[in-house]
Protein backbone atom coordinates (compact mmCIF):
# COMPACT_ATOMS: atom_id res chain seq x y z
CA UNK A 1 0.00 0.00 0.00
CA UNK A 2 1.26 3.53 -0.83
CA UNK A 3 1.60 6.63 1.49
CA UNK A 4 1.80 9.62 0.63
CA UNK A 5 3.11 12.95 2.14
CA UNK A 6 1.95 16.56 0.61
CA UNK A 7 5.15 18.96 0.55
CA UNK A 8 5.19 22.65 1.00
CA UNK A 9 3.93 23.58 -2.06
CA UNK A 10 0.87 21.03 -1.93
CA UNK A 11 2.15 18.81 -4.82
CA UNK A 12 1.58 15.20 -3.66
CA UNK A 13 4.50 12.71 -3.78
CA UNK A 14 3.47 8.80 -3.42
CA UNK A 15 6.33 6.53 -2.24
CA UNK A 16 5.53 2.63 -3.38
CA UNK A 17 7.46 0.11 -1.97
CA UNK A 18 9.83 -1.85 -4.75
CA UNK A 19 11.41 -4.77 -3.48
CA UNK A 20 14.57 -3.20 -3.72
CA UNK A 21 14.39 0.32 -2.40
CA UNK A 22 11.56 3.03 -1.22
CA UNK A 23 10.52 5.15 -4.72
CA UNK A 24 8.81 8.38 -4.70
CA UNK A 25 5.98 8.72 -7.61
CA UNK A 26 4.64 12.07 -8.83
CA UNK A 27 1.76 12.19 -10.53
CA UNK A 28 1.07 14.42 -13.45
CA UNK A 29 -2.25 15.54 -14.72
CA UNK A 30 -1.21 15.88 -18.33
CA UNK A 31 -4.67 17.10 -19.45
CA UNK A 32 -4.57 20.01 -17.08
CA UNK A 33 -1.04 21.05 -18.20
CA UNK A 34 -1.94 20.31 -21.77
CA UNK A 35 -5.15 22.96 -21.48
CA UNK A 36 -3.23 25.23 -19.40
CA UNK A 37 -0.73 25.69 -21.82
CA UNK A 38 -3.15 25.95 -25.10
CA UNK A 39 -4.62 28.55 -23.41
CA UNK A 40 -1.12 30.48 -22.51
CA UNK A 41 -0.22 30.16 -26.49
CA UNK A 42 -3.31 31.29 -27.27
CA UNK A 43 -2.91 34.47 -25.24
CA UNK A 44 0.97 34.91 -26.72
CA UNK A 45 -0.47 34.71 -30.55
CA UNK A 46 -3.23 36.81 -29.43
CA UNK A 47 -0.57 39.63 -27.96
CA UNK A 48 1.87 38.88 -31.05
CA UNK A 49 -1.44 39.61 -33.50
CA UNK A 50 -2.56 42.76 -31.74
CA UNK A 51 1.25 44.06 -31.29
CA UNK A 52 1.69 43.93 -35.26
CA UNK A 53 -1.92 45.41 -36.03
CA UNK A 54 -2.77 42.26 -37.97
CA UNK A 55 -6.21 40.71 -37.32
CA UNK A 56 -6.03 36.98 -37.52
CA UNK A 57 -9.29 34.72 -38.01
CA UNK A 58 -10.39 33.22 -35.10
CA UNK A 59 -10.25 29.45 -36.40
CA UNK A 60 -6.46 30.45 -37.32
CA UNK A 61 -5.28 31.66 -33.89
CA UNK A 62 -6.93 28.44 -32.23
CA UNK A 63 -4.99 26.41 -34.69
CA UNK A 64 -1.69 28.28 -33.93
CA UNK A 65 -2.28 27.47 -30.50
CA UNK A 66 -3.31 24.01 -30.84
CA UNK A 67 -0.13 23.01 -32.58
CA UNK A 68 1.77 24.97 -30.20
CA UNK A 69 0.63 22.94 -27.20
CA UNK A 70 1.12 19.97 -28.97
CA UNK A 71 4.85 20.58 -27.65
CA UNK A 72 4.28 19.72 -24.43
CA UNK A 73 3.37 15.64 -25.37
CA UNK A 74 6.72 15.83 -27.00
CA UNK A 75 8.61 16.57 -23.14
CA UNK A 76 7.00 13.80 -21.57
CA UNK A 77 7.13 11.57 -24.64
CA UNK A 78 10.35 9.33 -25.28
CA UNK A 79 11.19 12.01 -27.71
CA UNK A 80 12.09 14.83 -25.45
CA UNK A 81 15.87 14.58 -26.25
CA UNK A 82 14.44 15.51 -29.79
CA UNK A 83 12.24 18.35 -28.36
CA UNK A 84 14.45 20.54 -26.53
CA UNK A 85 17.11 21.09 -29.42
CA UNK A 86 17.05 24.68 -30.64
CA UNK A 87 16.95 24.00 -33.84
CA UNK A 88 14.06 21.62 -33.45
CA UNK A 89 12.36 24.72 -30.97
CA UNK A 90 13.42 27.14 -33.99
CA UNK A 91 11.35 25.25 -36.89
CA UNK A 92 8.14 24.59 -34.44
CA UNK A 93 7.95 28.44 -33.93
CA UNK A 94 8.17 29.12 -37.54
CA UNK A 95 5.16 26.38 -38.30
CA UNK A 96 3.42 28.08 -35.43
CA UNK A 97 3.74 31.31 -37.12
CA UNK A 98 2.99 29.83 -40.49
CA UNK A 99 -0.25 27.88 -39.31
CA UNK A 100 -1.51 31.32 -37.48
CA UNK A 101 -0.31 34.40 -39.61
CA UNK A 102 0.25 32.39 -42.99
CA UNK A 103 3.38 33.81 -45.60
CA UNK A 104 2.57 36.35 -47.73
CA UNK A 105 6.17 38.07 -47.69
CA UNK A 106 8.75 37.25 -46.09
CA UNK A 107 8.90 40.20 -44.74
CA UNK A 108 5.96 40.35 -42.98
CA UNK A 109 6.62 36.52 -41.81
CA UNK A 110 10.15 37.18 -40.43
CA UNK A 111 8.45 40.32 -38.57
CA UNK A 112 5.88 37.97 -37.05
CA UNK A 113 8.00 35.33 -35.76
CA UNK A 114 10.51 37.69 -34.41
CA UNK A 115 7.42 39.66 -32.43
CA UNK A 116 6.69 36.46 -31.53
CA UNK A 117 9.53 35.36 -29.79
CA UNK A 118 9.51 39.26 -28.47
CA UNK A 119 6.46 38.79 -27.01
CA UNK A 120 6.81 35.07 -25.36
CA UNK A 121 10.38 36.40 -23.71
CA UNK A 122 8.31 39.54 -22.63
CA UNK A 123 5.53 37.84 -20.77
CA UNK A 124 8.17 35.19 -19.04
CA UNK A 125 10.66 37.22 -17.52
CA UNK A 126 7.50 39.45 -16.38
CA UNK A 127 5.93 36.19 -14.88
CA UNK A 128 9.60 35.28 -13.74
CA UNK A 129 9.96 38.50 -12.05
CA UNK A 130 6.43 38.35 -10.61
CA UNK A 131 7.32 34.94 -9.17
CA UNK A 132 10.42 36.68 -7.50
CA UNK A 133 8.62 39.58 -6.16
CA UNK A 134 6.16 37.87 -4.54
CA UNK A 135 7.79 34.80 -3.19
CA UNK A 136 7.67 34.03 0.87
Amino acid sequence: MAKSDTLKNSHKIYYVQNPNRMVAVLQIYLDIIWLLNFLVDLLLLSLTGIILKRKVKKFRLLLGAFIASLYVFFLFSPFDWFAINPLVKSVYSIVIILATFGFYRFKLFFQAWLTFFFVNFAVGGGLLGLHFFFRN
